[in-house]
């Protein structure tokens, strides 16, 4: 066996990822070989203070979780109207996964440790588009950028789910629309970026399986 150092997971809010990435580290090690979970999408650090801002001022009058339409509308318009204020926003927010994933991912792989990742940069450049679609309109050369930088998977798997299903299953997620556009792009980038799909209306048996036959190559 020559199991990969690093294993990613992505996919929408609610799709298991979790879930999965636990139960994948409990059944590695049980086979002898150790990874660690890692959840890979950034704390705010730098950013929180200006989330709270914005949040008080600009997005005071909507609410993501009541109406994610509005908020995406707004958020859009406020993006358009102060410019050098959004690119600040956005650089900080980079700044924050950059911090995070070196020190969570990075620097573990470089001390020969291997690593479940619970979201990655492709969930990270999903973000980024959300956020500001004029700074960062092309999610897959967003991708690339920050492979440049941290290190690419050895395994990457998308879990697919219907948007209904995962918004049953979560409480805090905005609207069905806003797992419809997001599925969409998690599609296209595992065609791009050749993830084995996984559908994660399946038992969760049958994913945990299917990964570690990939993982450790045993049929």
């Amino acid at each position: 066996m020559n199991p990969p150092k690093l294993i990613c997971l992505m996919g929408m809010d609610g799709s298991g990822k979790t879930t999965l990435a636990k139960k994948l580290v409990t059944e590695a090690d049980r086979l002898g070989i150790r990874y660690s979970y890692v959840w890979g999408n950034a704390q705010p650090i730098f950013l929180r203070p200006l989330r709270a801002m914005a949040h008080r001022t600009v997005l005071r009058k909507t609410d993501m979780k009541k109406d994610n339409e509005d908020y995406e509308q707004v958020k859009e318009k406020v993006s358009a109207k102060y410019g050098f204020l959004s690119l600040i926003y956005s650089r900080v927010l980079m700044v924050d996964y950059f911090i995070w994933l070196f020190l969570k991912v990075k620097v573990p792989l470089l001390l020969g440790r291997r690593i479940i990742c619970d979201r990655y940069v492709f969930d990270v450049a999903i973000n980024l588009y959300f956020l500001n679609k004029s700074l960062f309109p092309d999610i897959e050369k967003t991708v690339h950028s920050l492979l440049r930088y941290f290190p690419a998977p050895g395994l990457l798997f998308l879990i697919d789910i219907p948007p209904a299903v995962a918004f049953r299953r979560k409480s805090d997620i905005p609207s069905i629309g806003f797992l419809q556009k997001r599925r969409v792009i998690y599609q296209k980038l595992s065609e791009e970026f050749n993830a084995v799909v996984l559908d994660g209306t399946s038992p969760i048996l049958d994913s945990v399986n299917e990964v570690i036959k990939r993982m450790t190559g045993v049929k």
